[in-house]
This record gives structure tokens, C-alpha cells and sequence, in this order.
């Protein structure tokens, strides 16, 4: 299945933009990312949600470690789909304090 990414999605300069507001580092690990591990993903999972703020940068490894536990859930029937939104919302709201707490660094230089 083609997948048709989202303009703000492929946008270089907000990847870039991204990057230095992560720092280079994975996202949900805060290890240090080389540009050949990095991935570029939606934060949940949704990929009609081209918000800026619902896309960040994290290894290989942790992409693969969140599809696998995207699929357990998937299987699971007795998960919610509210326990879904929460999951999906948690991971927003790291992303957004990350990026509030970096831009109150940035204005410092």
C-alpha cells in the first residue's frame, strides 16, 4: 500500500527545524541520533494528522519498537479505543513540553 505523505510531513526545512529542536536526540530515549538511524514519524501514528507538532525524530530501533507494540495493540480485543487516544495524546504532550522547554533555550542564544 502506497502511502501519500502530507505536505508539512515532507517539508525539509520543518524536519530540519525539528532536528535542532530535539537536539538530534531520539525523541523517547533522548539518545543521541546518528542521520543514518533517524526516522521521521507521526507521533500517533495517524497519517492524516500533517500537524508539525504531531511529528518528531527517533532511532530506527524505537520506530520498530513502536510499530510492534502498535500491532500488539491492534490484536488485543479488550483495548479501548480511549486507552488508544490517551497513549497517542501522552506521547503529544511530551512532545510539545520537549519543544516549549528548547525554544525557552534557543532564546537564550
Amino acid at each position: 500500500m502506497k502511502i501519500n505523505y502530507k505536505r508539512n510531513f515532507t517539508d525539509l526545512s520543518l524536519r530540519l527545524q525539528k532536528w535542532k529542536v530535539q537536539l538530534g536526540k531520539d525523541l523517547l530515549n533522548g539518545e543521541e541520533l546518528s542521520k543514518d538511524d533517524a526516522v521521521y514519524i507521526y507521533i500517533d501514528g495517524d497519517k492524516t494528522n500533517d500537524n508539525p507538532d504531531n511529528h518528531c525524530w527517533v532511532s530506527k530501533k524505537t520506530d520498530k519498537m513502536i510499530n510492534k507494540v502498535q500491532n500488539e495493540v491492534k490484536m488485543e480485543d479488550n483495548i479501548e479505543l480511549n486507552e488508544l487516544i490517551l497513549i497517542s495524546k501522552h506521547a503529544f504532550l511530551r512532545c510539545t513540553s520537549f519543544e516549549s522547554q528548547n525554544r525557552s533555550k534557543e532564546t537564550l542564544f
